[in-house]
């Protein structure tokens, strides 16, 4: 039976422009890899960083990997993150901390009570989606991209 032809699509994101001394550049991150790990309970995709000049009227112009090579920056979904359970937008920690009521007279807590924000591990989130909702994957993987705030070479 003969090889179908297919189309592979390459996953790539146009990231925040960056200045260089008085010179704007622009950018793109491409996957490069990712990794579901199970045992460690992380998910962690690996972008290419590529810089391009940046043409009069704000489109990608040449790209510039011969005078600035490309980079990998790592992006890694641990439980350590807490998301959104619907969305999987990260949360501010600070929105899921308890509140603790003490007596201003002794100091002794009196009460601890629970975040009402609703929330769940970033890694669990993935885990969740990937064994109960029907996905594509090339989608989720740029939505998870999209939500990496630093894409500066570390």
């Amino acid at each position: 039976m003969p090889q179908l032809p297919t189309n592979p699509i390459d996953i790539v994101l146009d990231i925040p422009d960056v200045t260089i001394d008085a010179t704007t550049l622009k950018r793109k991150a491409v996957v490069h890899s990712m990794i579901y790990n199970l045992s460690a309970k992380m998910v962690s995709v690996s972008w290419i960083v590529k810089h391009f000049a940046k043409n009069a009227d704000g489109t990608y112009g040449d790209d510039l990997s011969e005078i600035i090579p490309p980079y990998t920056r790592e992006q890694i979904a641990t439980n350590q993150v807490p998301v959104n359970p619907v969305t999987g937008f990260p949360i501010d920690p600070e929105d899921i901390k308890p509140i603790i009521v003490t007596d201003p007279i002794t100091g002794e807590v009196l009460e601890v009570i629970p975040s009402l924000t609703p929330w769940v591990g970033q890694y669990d989130f993935f885990n969740n989606m990937g064994e109960n909702v029907p996905v594509k994957v090339n989608d989720v993987i740029r939505q998870f991209g999209q939500g990496l705030q630093d894409w500066s070479k570390q």
